[in-house]
């Protein structure tokens, strides 16, 4: 509802969504590692001291989500940071703890 109001809005004031949209895009890698047993990994200690020493380290100019999928034996790592190389290396650095586990 929302959506189709804002397009009333703007058809009625014959205006553009470049002035209504201020927010800064932040690069995104993402990972999908196939596992045996995500509820082991994503409990396990070590992988969660790493989260949350990565998380430490890129905030708050970026952010960190590791989770296991709801519908596949699989973990899911998304990592953002102002520079895509940053993200990109964290996330392997996840990929290669959950692959040690």
């Amino acid at each position: 509802m929302s959506a189709i109001k804002i397009c009333e809005i703007i058809k009625e004031k014959k205006m553009s969504l470049d002035p209504l949209f201020d927010a800064k895009l932040i690069p995104q890698t993402n990972l999908d590692i196939i596992v045996q047993d995500k509820i082991k990994i994503i409990n396990n200690e070590n992988l969660n001291n790493l989260l949350q020493k990565i998380a430490n380290k890129i905030s708050p100019a970026g952010r960190v989500l590791v989770r296991a999928s709801s519908t596949e034996n699989k973990i899911r790592i998304m990592v953002e940071h102002p520079q895509i190389e940053e993200a990109q290396k964290y996330a392997e650095e996840i990929k290669t703890e959950i692959e040690q586990i």
